[in-house]
């Protein structure tokens, strides 16, 4: 008999474009819509302008199972933390274990940066328990909405090679630039193996990563890491936006870690491959 596949396998996140809005807004309805009928606001038209109010294309991922668009979620840098404005998955995916996977995703991208999460939730909707049962904590609430908050699991401080590049990988997928600068030492340089110089210092290196973050879909997956001594080895599919398109890249990454920062980084890049286009959920 054999294994199932994990999830994590089968789901992968799409960037969002203004094009995107309708089908996310038809997303949150057919997620949202026994709730918000059991409370009696159930409002196509109401739900629209809320997405509308808090559509940020920039931080919105559509969750792709198995080549199909089956929810999404907006998880945004905001004030000391992050903000979990959305997070839908279609009826017919639901009870599957997905919103859990990217849940679980999103939260330890928190817990690596050591930052709270912050969200609301529709008063006696199921999605209070299942927030509860992450660990998030209510703080206020409103005639329609519960707020929470989930504090970080605190990280064991270590310097060694290994968690200060996991350091620099989390803080990369989460494009926050000042922790991400955090792990590089002041002379830090990056190569394109084995010699040619790409970035040298902090602010170079500064300046790669903001261009970086500006792709909508960038996103780095750990395939196979290999620690000797003070070399880390990461082998990674990257997820980018290129000038044909977005797609994939694999590379290997090599670093060497001095006194608990990245001293070098030399990259060696394979064959990049556009996407195809995901089958959209029939609706």
């Amino acid at each position: 008999m054999m294994e199932p596949t994990p999830l994590s396998n089968r789901i992968i996140f799409s960037a969002v474009t203004d094009a995107d809005f309708d089908e996310l807004v038809a997303l949150r309805i057919a997620a949202m819509r026994a709730s918000l009928e059991r409370v009696g606001r159930f409002d196509p038209d109401r739900a629209r302008e809320r997405l509308r109010k808090s559509f940020y294309p920039e931080h919105t991922r559509i969750i792709i199972l198995d080549g199909q668009r089956i929810g999404f979620y907006t998880f945004r840098p905001a004030d000391d933390g992050f903000q979990l404005d959305h997070l839908y998955v279609h009826p017919s995916c639901q009870a599957r274990g997905i919103g859990f996977h990217v849940l679980g995703e999103l939260l330890s991208q928190a817990d690596a940066l050591q930052r709270p999460v912050r969200l609301g939730a529709l008063r006696d909707s199921a999605s209070n328990r299942f927030y509860q049962r992450h660990g998030f904590v209510q703080t206020a609430e409103d005639e329609w909405d519960i707020y929470y908050i989930r504090m970080p699991l605190p990280n064991a401080p270590s310097d060694s090679p290994e968690a200060v590049v996991q350091r620099q990988l989390d803080a990369y997928n989460a494009r926050d630039v000042d922790a991400l600068m955090a792990t590089y030492a002041g002379d830090a340089q990056q190569f394109e193996y084995p010699a040619t110089l790409l970035a040298s210092g902090v602010e170079q290196l500064r300046e790669r990563a903001v261009a970086r973050f500006r792709e909508p879909n960038l996103h780095a997956k750990l395939l196979q890491r290999i620690v000797a001594g003070p070399v880390v080895i990461d082998h990674e599919e990257v997820t980018r936006t290129f000038p044909e398109g977005p797609g994939k890249l694999k590379l290997v990454a090599i670093y060497e870690v001095r006194d608990g920062r990245i001293a070098t980084a030399r990259f060696i890049y394979g064959q990049k491959t556009l996407d195809p286009k995901s089958d959209r959920l029939a609706s």
